[in-house]
């Protein structure tokens, strides 16, 4: 990532290519869609700064009968967009245009850049327009569109579903979905009796160490080295509850002074992560994590439920948490 004189931070662009479809409003006939995506945009924060939304619509010859080109034809729209990329863009350290998403379906071609300086775009477009160096018929629209509605509706691929983990083991949950099992459910019922058994400290910790082990394997195989503090929830300071409870004031040591640097935006590395999963897990603070590049978020309910959402496949998910001990919730 590059960051410009005017502190705008420029992400390398970064592509995803998404095959879906698309219903013609004439026909109603369904057509296969291909879009290129710089996902390396999903996240980005200075919007404004690129405010003008530039269309580019490219009508494709030599079209396969489900209205996608040839590769002959694919070949000189590619030919055209290089050409189009390299002059709209101006400058590598500073450009002038972003490029935001191609999208081919039913013999059109859409390019889409959000523009800093219009004038400049526009002098560039009609110069090649006119230039004609590809045999292709082409022209482009650009209009102030500070919030990058016009091109909103792709994000939307980018949305993780999210999932449950816990500690329940999934044969103890009856076809109502309800949890048959007498168990605890936070580290206040250490010393409690469950199905005739004792339930010490140190199954306790055994089970908020899962947890801990599961994110940073999860973390791990995503190639995630930082997570950032989203949001957070203090009743009042870590100390003060810590001090109120003498039972686990020692294990409760390492987590004293916590929320001193707590702060949205906190940047936590992996190696790190732990004692702010136990502070949540304890409920001495609320707190969501994220990766947003990722698209990983997790954080933590009542009766030792996480929420994450994440990337990776729902069967590697699975895999980390029975690594764990832990469950993807089967209800």
């Amino acid at each position: 990532m590059k960051q410009l004189k005017s502190d705008i931070l420029i992400p390398k662009e970064r592509y995803k290519i998404i095959n879906s479809t698309v219903t013609d409003l004439g026909t109603n006939k369904v057509c296969p869609s291909v879009m290129i995506v710089n996902r390396s945009l999903l996240n980005f924060r200075q919007k404004e700064a690129f405010a003008w939304g530039c269309q580019i619509t490219i009508c494709l010859t030599e079209l396969l009968e489900n209205g996608l080109p040839t590769k002959e034809s694919e070949a000189k729209v590619n030919n055209l967009q290089r050409l189009i990329d390299g002059k709209i863009k101006e400058s590598v350290e500073s450009p002038n245009a972003l490029f935001v998403l191609k999208d081919i379906h039913n013999g059109i071609c859409k390019l889409y850049y959000q523009v800093k300086n219009t004038k400049s775009a526009k002098r560039i477009l009609k110069r090649l327009i006119n230039q004609n160096p590809v045999d292709l018929e082409w022209d482009y629209e650009i209009c102030y569109d500070e919030e990058w509605a016009d091109t909103e509706w792709v994000w939307d691929y980018f949305k993780l579903p999210w999932h449950t983990v816990v500690k329940y083991r999934p044969e103890f949950y009856n076809e109502h979905g309800h949890y048959t099992k007498d168990e605890w459910t936070s580290i206040c019922d250490v010393d409690k009796e469950y199905d005739g058994h004792k339930f010490t400290l140190k199954e306790y910790i055994e089970v908020e160490s899962n947890y801990v082990n599961f994110i940073t394997d999860l973390m791990e195989s995503s190639e995630m080295e930082f997570v950032a503090v989203c949001r957070f929830n203090l009743y009042e300071s870590i100390s003060n509850q810590i001090a109120k409870d003498k039972r686990f004031c020692e294990i409760n040591e390492p987590l004293k002074d916590l929320d001193k640097t707590l702060k949205k935006g906190l940047r936590i590395h992996r190696s790190k992560i732990g004692n702010y999963i136990r502070a949540c897990l304890r409920e001495l603070a609320g707190i969501s994590f994220e990766n947003r590049g990722k698209g990983f978020e997790f954080d933590f309910g009542y009766d030792y439920y996480m929420h994450i959402r994440s990337s990776l496949p729902v069967e590697r998910l699975n895999q980390i948490a029975r690594q764990n001990d832990l469950f993807l919730d089967p209800r």
